[in-house]
């Protein structure tokens, strides 16, 4: 049960974005900032191993010899861009990612899970298939009751496509003119 509340806690989180605009205008994000930048986010861990040796003063050497929750910067592209993930470290080699997160020009963000995202893309996926099927159908309501009255399921005439069915027919039941006679002489003659 505790494990359902902590995944509800980190999908609330998904939606959140974060920003420090007082620490972007007195140090830049670097290599070197970004960790102490993102503590102050709401997504950070106060109980992770890199608060522990932040509050005592240690060397971050010392966070590949501890067990449990810490965060390491995977990937950068100073200023602008960085990856932060959050891993529990069960030894110094083994390491599994439990959260990610980006910020990406000052503004940090939790990067949505596999799940969240493949539910996200099929419900969209669904939307627009419910919506294809609707418009199919209601294309489908018309049927011919009569060779002069088309009737829709509520029973409305459409009299407008009914004047222009009668305007194309009259047209092809008149006599072909001089050139026009000729044109399709020939093209039946071809055939």
């Amino acid at each position: 049960m505790a494990q359902d509340s902590t995944t509800h806690a980190v999908d609330d989180l998904a939606h959140l974005s974060w920003r420090d605009n007082w620490f972007l205008a007195n140090f830049p994000l670097t290599s070197d900032t970004v960790l102490d930048y993102f503590s102050g986010s709401p997504f950070y861990d106060p109980s992770c191993n890199n608060e522990q040796i932040r509050m005592q003063g240690l060397d971050p050497s010392v966070l590949y010899n501890m067990v449990g929750t810490e965060y390491v910067v995977t990937n950068q592209q100073e200023p602008v861009f960085f990856i932060v993930e959050k891993v529990h470290r069960y030894n110094k080699e083994e390491t599994k990612t439990l959260q990610i997160f980006y910020i990406l020009e000052g503004t940090v963000y939790q990067s949505p899970s596999l799940r969240s995202l493949l539910l996200s893309r099929l419900s969209e996926s669904f939307f627009h298939i419910s919506g294809s099927f609707e418009s199919l159908q209601q294309s489908s309501l018309f049927s011919k009751v009569s060779s002069d009255l088309l009737v829709n399921s509520d029973g409305i005439e459409e009299q407008s496509r009914v004047e222009n069915s009668e305007k194309v027919t009259k047209y092809f039941q008149e006599e072909p003119k001089g050139v026009e006679a000729s044109i399709i002489d020939r093209i039946l003659f071809s055939l």
